[in-house]
């Protein structure tokens, strides 16, 4: 299946656009566990990281800078994708099976 998730800030990492839609596939809870899951905590964190780097408020002064790395980033790596998104360096962690699936949903 696909799920959507919109964030709250600009599609260029500038917050020049209202909203940021981000599109992840391949959930499978039986093959991955909680790593196949989009978990609520995860979209608001996301929202919230992807918020607060736009507006310059993680990181360093200018919008964009500043680093993010997320442990046990699942399926999705959504917290990772929003912070890659609004122009942070990104790291994101997993088993090397859902690290897979991670890897594929970014590059969507």
């Amino acid at each position: 299946g696909s799920n959507d998730d919109g964030g709250d800030g600009g599609g260029n990492g500038r917050g020049t656009d209202p909203h940021v839609t981000l599109r992840f596939s391949n959930f499978s809870f039986a093959e991955h566990g909680v790593g196949g899951v989009l978990w609520e905590a995860g979209t608001t964190l996301a929202r919230y990281v992807y918020r607060e780097a736009i507006a310059g408020r993680l990181g360093g002064a200018d919008a964009g800078d500043g680093a993010c790395l997320e442990f046990g980033c699942g399926n999705t790596a959504v917290v990772a994708h929003a912070a890659a998104t609004a122009g942070m360096e990104t790291v994101a962690t997993d088993l090397p099976a859902v690290i897979r699936h991670a890897r594929r949903n970014i590059r969507r």
